[in-house]
């Protein structure tokens, strides 16, 4: 299939589905309006990228509440100070998975409105297929 240069509002939605991964869930419908394999591409990149971004932060939000009933179950003496400090050290954790996951998609988000073919190194090439 021959490479054809993604319109301007492709690119504008296909930025904004890195920014807002759940607003580009309908762009997956077959019935979507028609649209060129750089978007479709880039739509299911962004949905899949979306979703383990989410549950990697959910994981992450979980982490504090995990080691706290482990130790509970261990019958570990785990007191109030030390509970504390679990959960601000994950509150630490959480800021930064935000500011990091924020970060890539803004990045992604930019590469996408200049027109940009690429994929992401962590996700499997045939999510974004």
């Amino acid at each position: 299939m021959e490479y054809v240069e993604p319109t301007p509002e492709e690119r504008q939605r296909a930025a904004g589905a890195y920014a807002f991964w759940v607003l580009a869930l309908p762009e997956l419908a077959p019935a979507a309006r028609p649209a060129s394999a750089w978007f479709r591409a880039h739509i299911r990149q962004a949905v899949a990228l979306g979703l383990v971004e989410t549950a990697a932060l959910l994981i992450v939000l979980a982490l504090p509440a995990v080691l706290v009933g482990v130790a509970l179950a261990l019958r570990l003496p785990v007191g109030t100070a030390a509970t504390v400090w679990i959960y601000a050290l994950g509150f630490v954790l959480d800021v930064a998975a935000i500011v990091l996951g924020l970060a890539l998609n803004v990045a992604l988000a930019a590469r996408a409105a200049r027109g940009e073919r690429f994929t992401i190194a962590f996700l499997p090439r045939s999510w974004a297929r």
